[in-house]
């Protein structure tokens, strides 16, 4: 299962309780539209975590070679991992130049 299909979205949750009268009137809403709130926060939790692992799993089977080639260092994968589920980030990092492998044109 996808996290797209896993994700419990507001809109959905507020549609659901008007459709059953559990919308209340006050500016917090009814209690049950508390829970519903709850819930889908708890939903969006759980899919951002399997998120996090299923991307963690995928690039801990790649050999370090290829994580070089691509600027992740092992120990950098779990919060890489962590980061993008978030959406805190898009997967996009700055160039790094490491000491040992740049060298200027021309020397």
């Amino acid at each position: 299962m996808s996290a797209n299909a896993t994700m419990v979205n507001d809109h959905s949750l507020s549609a659901a309780a008007s459709v059953h009268g559990v919308g209340g009137s006050s500016k917090h809403g009814s209690v049950l539209g508390q829970w519903f709130r709850v819930i889908g926060n708890f939903a969006r939790g759980l899919a951002r975590q399997h998120k996090a692992r299923s991307t963690a799993a995928q690039l801990t089977r790649l050999d370090d070679a290829i994580l070089k080639d691509i600027g992740i260092s092992r120990g950098e994968i779990l919060g890489l991992a962590d980061e993008l589920a978030s959406g805190k980030s898009d997967g996009v990092r700055p160039i790094r130049f490491r000491s040992d492998s740049y060298r200027p044109i021309g020397e």
